[in-house]
């Protein structure tokens, strides 16, 4: 296997990674903003959804 096709599949496997890497610290930022700031509502899902 040479070089380029090294890099393309792991440049696949970071992309896919990528996505499920994001979810978790967007939750944990929407929680910690729940904690911190108090002006979300974890029972309604319009006050921390990104518009």
């Amino acid at each position: 296997m040479d070089n380029k096709i090294a890099k393309d599949h792991l440049d696949t496997v970071i992309r896919k990674a990528r996505v499920h890497f994001y979810k978790p610290i967007q939750i944990a930022e929407i929680l910690h903003r729940d904690r911190v700031e108090k002006d979300i509502d974890l029972d309604d899902l319009e006050t921390y959804r990104t518009p």
